[in-house]
């Protein structure tokens, strides 16, 4: 029992050393045209995970990282896990255009598409 828990310490510890966190700096905004040939006019979902959807990281970061997490906090981790509704929208003779926030690391300078 005892060298499973230090093993499980010693993975916890290699795991957040290699953690990085998500950029945190607005950039500008990125957009992206798609082209879908076969579909002329088709219905789309867009489904966004981002820092506020969809994000797990962000939710754990905020209840300090815990290695071995509660019942509670893994009921808070799943919720925090879940998408927003998809946003409705259309291929316009098949094509359209998607617009992302992107971010900018504070720590590095470098950009990241969110």
């Amino acid at each position: 029992m005892k060298i499973y828990a230090e093993n499980t310490k010693r993975l916890s510890q290699t795991h957040r050393a290699n953690y990085m966190p998500p950029p945190t700096v607005l950039g500008p905004v990125k957009t992206f045209s798609l082209r879908i040939d076969g579909a002329p006019n088709a219905s789309v979902e867009i489904w966004r995970l981002d820092e506020d959807r969809g994000n797990v990281v962000k939710a754990y970061d905020g209840m300090g990282r815990p290695d071995f997490p509660t019942r509670e906090q893994i009921i808070q981790l799943s919720a925090a896990g879940q998408p927003s509704p998809p946003e409705n929208s259309s291929l316009k003779n098949g094509g359209m255009t998607v617009k992302v926030p992107r971010r900018v690391s504070s720590s590095s300078g470098s950009q990241a598409a969110v």
